[in-house]
């Protein structure tokens, strides 16, 4: 029901966010502890101390910081600090793979420097050794206050701090607040996506009224789902960091919202230009030019697979992904990929030289080798599309239509006619005189026939007629007008024909016999 659409996207963002809690609570489930004592011996020791003493089953804060390189402070700040740290990487999805990490306590890195670091896309959090020990680097230590104020909201902190106790109890290892966290996240998030659909459509058609812009209802109607998807991701992107859930948990959400948030941008973009090509070709369409018909569309494809370009390559590095790597990877096939794509690219080329010398223009009559003729319909980057005279579309290849000859009948300035008309025999020579004079003040007197050539001659002794030979142009915008100028043309000189008693003559054939047989005169 018409009613009940705006509520399809609300239904289907509800089915994926079931789908992110199942996942949700299979990975939500408590990071077993490996270290038994915590060590600094090595890189990846010294990560174990901090993750693995501040697991649900093994809560030693004090032993979390041992290799904070704070020893010489406040052993409670110390604490604090790493607590602080580890709800840091979680809220932010930030999994350290402290099995990739050294176990080598000379380690050092590509540069020769005892430094470690365990993610590429966080490069504050490293490990350095100092006084034989391995620590954290100082600038991650002195920026955990700085970096848990701007990752949590103060009314987390000051929920967390007053929650009942009977809040704090865990659900499949997920606590009663956080499950009710996410559940107001989610209504807002809806809400706010619910809310966009509406109001967007309506300011959207009143900003048009009042500027006096034509836009299309279907464009606008497209714009509402992924703008409702972008303000959701937005929300839960926002919104996640305070649920205070584990590493894991927050990846996949944060994954989950990035992508959303990403894909919908894109094709709140792609919608974009859609609406801003189908309002130029509405103004292209009042003017007398046709030459903007035809860039239009080229030039919404080109911008459509801009946005899709850098949209793609901003997904694929918000999925975690290194964009550099994956372009110079590419590099390595792009001779293989450019021989197979010879005909695409000739193509191009092939549309690109149609655009610039302009042998057509959308709409014209044109007529190719081979005989396909028809009104050039649309232009595209790997194809024209001609709309033939049996109403069918036939799309050509613009490399083989920019190498082809190519007859351009909808370029002509004026329409010729040729015709023969073929009067009787018995026409006297007065009449038919009388007959070409008159034809020849008609067309001359025709506001539609062009004065620079028109004759009106008898050229030809037919076997059956006298041949009139009647030559003239057309000055008409389009074939239809071309035949209705014709039909009126030819009824007119049927009537001059009619009032000066001219008879236009037909085939015949005319037997002369010499002699009857004998007897056949009598048995007739």
């Amino acid at each position: 029901m018409p009613v009940f659409q705006p509520l399809r996207p609300v239904l289907r963002a509800l089915v994926a966010v079931g789908v992110a809690l199942v996942l949700l609570l299979i990975a939500a489930r408590p990071r077993p502890a490996q270290a038994l004592d915590p060590s600094c011996d090595n890189p990846q020791d010294a990560a174990r101390s901090l993750l693995d003493w501040l697991q649900p089953d093994r809560w030693d804060p004090k032993a979390a910081a041992r290799c904070l390189g704070m020893a010489d402070g406040d052993p409670k700040k110390a604490a604090e600090t790493a607590v602080k740290l580890k709800e840091v990487l979680d809220a932010r999805g930030l999994y350290v793979p402290v099995t990739e990490m050294s176990l080598d306590p000379d380690y050092r890195d590509d540069r020769g420097l005892h430094r470690a670091v365990p993610l590429a896309s966080f490069p504050l959090l490293a490990l350095v050794k100092r006084d034989g020990q391995w620590v954290f680097s100082r600038d991650i230590v002195q920026a955990v206050d700085p970096l848990y104020d701007e990752t949590f909201s103060g009314l987390s902190g000051q929920v967390q701090k007053r929650v009942p106790g009977a809040w704090d109890r865990r659900v499949l290892n997920v606590r009663t607040w956080q499950w009710i966290s996410l559940g107001l996240l989610l209504g807002v998030a809806l809400l706010l996506g619910l809310l966009a659909q509406m109001v967007f459509a309506d300011q959207a058609i009143r900003f048009a009224r009042r500027a006096h812009i034509r836009l299309n209802p279907k464009v606008i109607a497209g714009m509402r789902g992924p703008i409702s998807a972008f303000l959701v991701g937005t929300v839960f992107i926002w919104g996640v960091p305070d649920l205070r859930l584990g590493v894991q948990a927050s990846r996949i959400f944060l994954f989950a919202a990035n992508t959303l948030a990403s894909f919908a941008a894109v094709l709140v973009l792609v919608r974009l230009v859609d609406l801003g090509a189908d309002y130029f070709a509405k103004q292209a369409a009042d003017t007398r030019s046709k030459m903007d018909d035809q860039v239009i569309p080229l030039v919404q494809r080109a911008l459509k697979a801009g946005v899709w370009c850098v949209g793609v390559v901003f997904v694929v590095q918000n999925m975690g992904v290194d964009v550099g790597s994956l372009i110079a990877g590419l590099g390595i096939g792009g001779l293989a990929f450019a021989l197979a794509a010879k005909d695409t690219v000739e193509n191009l080329f092939g549309s690109l030289t149609i655009f610039t010398d302009r042998p057509f223009q959308i709409g014209d009559w044109i007529v190719l080798d081979g005989g396909l003729e028809g009104v050039v319909e649309e232009v595209g980057f790997r194809s024209t599309r001609i709309r033939t005279f049996h109403n069918s579309v036939v799309s050509v290849p613009n490399g083989k239509l920019a190498s082809s000859r190519i007859d351009n009948m909808g370029q002509r300035r004026y329409r010729r006619v040729k015709t023969s008309l073929g009067l009787t025999y018995d026409t006297p020579p007065a009449r038919i005189d009388a007959f070409l004079t008159r034809v020849r003040a008609y067309l001359r007197a025709n506001p539609s026939v062009w004065n620079g050539t028109c004759e009106v001659r008898l050229n030809n002794f037919s076997s059956s007629s006298l041949d009139v030979l009647l030559y003239f142009f057309l000055d008409v915008p389009d074939w239809s007008h071309e035949l209705a100028e014709r039909e009126r043309c030819l009824l007119a000189l049927l009537e001059i024909a009619q009032e000066l008693g001219v008879s236009y003559a037909f085939p015949s054939t005319s037997l002369y016999v010499e002699k009857l047989p004998e007897g056949f005169a009598a048995a007739g």
